[in-house]
């Protein structure tokens, strides 16, 4: 498996190791991350606005809802996702090997994100529901 899983009550923190992103989808009103390596693929889907600080600082508001605004993920692919911390509350950040930081919030009315895993990690998924809670379950 090409990750590891720190589990405490107030936060989950995944650390991956050669998760490369492989596709980013445009979906009407979403996005979504796919990062593979031999063994194991995650995806992550973002349905509300998020922001995303790029490596150079430079920090911007995105909304999914609004497609023009999506072309700075485009960088994002053949990148490496390192980490991803998930917080008891709901809120998500991703770290990518250049610097990048995505963080995702939860929403009030809306499921703010999901990530689920495939071959070794199969079974891996966390979602945060509206109005937030812990994304996991147990």
């Amino acid at each position: 498996m090409s990750a590891s899983l720190d589990e405490s009550p107030d936060r989950h923190v995944l650390t991956l190791l050669d998760h490369r992103v492989t596709q980013f989808v445009v979906e009407l009103g979403a996005v979504r991350l796919l990062t593979w390596t031999l063994h194991d693929a995650l995806e992550l889907r973002v349905g509300v606005a998020f922001h995303l600080r790029q490596a150079d600082g430079v920090s911007r508001r995105i909304d999914p809802q609004e497609p023009e605004q999506l072309a700075p993920l485009l960088t994002l692919v053949g990148r490496r996702a390192e980490s991803l911390e998930v917080e008891r509350e709901g809120a998500l950040l991703v770290a990518f090997s250049d610097g990048t930081m995505l963080s995702v919030a939860p929403h009030a009315r809306h499921e703010a994100w999901r990530l689920q895993g495939a071959g070794g990690l199969e079974g891996l998924d966390y979602r945060c529901a509206a109005g937030g809670g812990a994304p996991w379950t147990g």
